[in-house]
């Protein structure tokens, strides 16, 4: 057991370009060895690809719907975490 304190949940602030958490904690998945600035080349120039590409939507809406397609289901997640296999909790 550790003797010191718990840490102190920090927020995250939305990225400046395009103010959304999202972008912000998909770009901290991104970093590599704390290259922030990297990160954001690398999710910034995907962007601008998609805003070449996709003149219907815009690069957030896409990357939005991006994530929607790759979610798991709600359902599916709890059978994943075993809530729904074990619902007594022996």
């Amino acid at each position: 057991m550790s003797r010191r304190a718990a840490a102190p949940h920090r927020t995250i602030l939305p990225d400046p370009k395009f103010g959304d958490i999202v972008v912000t904690k998909f770009m901290n998945y991104v970093m590599y060895e704390g290259k922030k600035a990297v990160a954001e080349n690398i999710l910034y120039g995907a962007f601008d690809i998609l805003e070449a590409k996709r003149k219907d939507l815009g690069p957030l809406e896409t990357f939005h719907a991006a994530l929607d397609n790759v979610a798991l289901p709600a359902r599916d997640a709890l059978a994943l975490t075993g809530a729904a296999a074990d619902p007594g909790g022996v």
